[in-house]
């Protein structure tokens, strides 16, 4: 077991997702416990912090084998999620779906770049929700409940 330890003294630390290159994301604590921020983690690197594309907390949800990073951050107005796609490349992407719902909630991606998530309303009414990250195209609504690496229907 490998203690992966956390970003600026944080208290505690959560490990989501592992690719088959064993890189880690996850969220841990900043100094005081203040604020959660997303992370990616390597034997090479070690823990990196991926910030915020709000100025809300953050939290890493998957990652592809090709190093695609998904997750959340906490809405400015702290009442909801804004999803995001982070690359070495371009750094965290908003992966803005709010035309489609008031929030976004990103749960995984796919080998093939496909990120999967929920657009809600503020009706409280949910829908599972494609994107494709490596086209920058979508969003699709689907009635998804589970994928494989090509994504559903693959």
């Amino acid at each position: 077991m490998i203690d992966l330890g956390t970003l600026a003294n944080g208290l505690s630390g959560y490990a989501t997702a592992v690719n088959n290159d064993g890189i880690v994301v996850g969220y841990t604590s900043t100094i005081d416990n203040e604020e959660l921020r997303a992370f990616k983690w390597s034997y090479a690197t070690g823990m990196i912090n991926l910030g915020t594309t709000t100025s809300g907390d953050s939290y890493a949800a998957g990652i592809s084998q090709d190093g695609v990073i998904v997750g959340n951050s906490v809405t400015a107005d702290g009442q909801g999620l804004q999803g995001f796609a982070w690359t070495p490349a371009d750094g965290l992407i908003n992966i803005d779906l709010s035309g489609l719902g008031t929030y976004t909630q990103i749960e995984s991606i796919s080998d093939g770049g496909r990120v999967f998530g929920f657009k809600y309303r503020l009706t409280g009414e949910g829908r599972a929700t494609v994107w494709n990250a490596n086209a920058g195209r979508g969003p699709k609504t689907a009635q998804a409940t589970s994928k494989n690496s090509n994504g559903p229907g693959h």
